[in-house]
């Protein structure tokens, strides 16, 4: 797909933020806590159920509420444990549910914002592998580094550019086992690599970005006036 038909899909902030892989930590954690709502409402479901000597009739009849909302244990004294099994999951309800709708009502900020941003000082590239390879810090595992085309390039530009990057890497060398070692420690912060602070004899712009999962296109946004030149944002495009 070409680039001018990826850009039809960023017609409006909706479409736009829909488009793009973006991590959302409020989303996550109230996954995690939903997760962990529902394996309390089964375990004390579960021991409702063995109190009830596994009587499934009884489910939802006043015998089931009241054995099921109980903190007493057998010996009819309750406990800090009976009282987190029986209370802690619908409070954990409640939370992920709150979490879900802030997720949601925040979403539509993010995209308005992401999407100005793109407008004002972004732009879309086509990922292209270059052959470097870096550590996750996991035993053998590696992810490949890819080019991003940039807009201040003509087309045969960026081929250009990404088949000179292609034959510096074939080359081998130290230089490139230090291009890799320096990205490998950087990757944490998720940013593209200027690619002219690696590989020299190439232009101002253009950036190297660690590819994490399959991928075609990346949204590039630069930084605001005044921010470190290395401040990149990038983010994938479904």
């Amino acid at each position: 797909m070409s680039i001018t038909q990826l850009q039809s899909q960023f017609t409006d902030p909706h479409r736009f933020g829909k488009s793009l892989r973006i991590e959302r930590p409020a989303m996550a954690f109230a996954g995690l806590v939903l997760m962990f709502a529902v394996v309390g409402l089964l375990w004390n479901l579960r021991s409702t159920i063995r109190t009830l000597d596994n009587d499934f009739s009884a489910i939802g009849s006043s015998r089931f509420w009241r054995v099921f909302w109980s903190t007493l244990g057998e010996d009819q004294v309750t406990s800090v444990w009976l009282n987190f099994v029986v209370y802690g999951p619908p409070i954990l309800l409640v939370l992920a549910a709150l979490l879900f709708a802030y997720a949601m009502i925040s979403q539509n900020a993010l995209y308005r914002r992401l999407h100005q941003a793109y407008l004002e000082r972004g732009y879309l590239a086509l990922a292209r592998e270059t052959g470097l390879r870096v550590s996750t810090g996991k035993k053998g595992e590696v992810l490949s580094v890819d080019l991003l085309t940039h807009p201040s390039l003509s087309e045969q530009d960026n081929e250009s550019l990404l088949q000179y990057v292609r034959q510096q890497v074939a080359a081998g060398g130290p230089q490139v086992v230090e291009w890799e070692t320096t990205m490998s420690k950087a990757r944490s912060t998720g940013r593209p690599f200027p690619l002219a602070r690696y590989v020299p004899g190439t232009p101002e712009g253009p950036v190297l970005s660690i590819r994490k999962r399959d991928r075609q296109a990346v949204v590039v946004i630069n930084p605001k006036p005044g921010k470190k030149a290395t401040a990149v944002d990038a983010y994938d495009v479904k």
